[in-house]
């Protein structure tokens, strides 16, 4: 019991963790990623375009 207990607690924490950095630095992560993964399409289309 003491295990499952302790896995839980920690995985509280780290969520909250996450939630303050995302809140303290801006946008979310998965915006971020978004953000850059249309970036690279729109670089790639480009460089096709030349």
């Amino acid at each position: 019991m003491r295990y499952p207990l302790l896995a839980l607690g920690c995985t509280v924490l780290v969520h909250q963790g996450l939630d303050w950095l995302r809140e303290r630095f801006g946008a979310p992560l998965e915006e971020s990623v978004a953000d850059r993964e249309s970036g690279e399409a729109v670089q790639e289309s480009e460089a096709g375009v030349r």
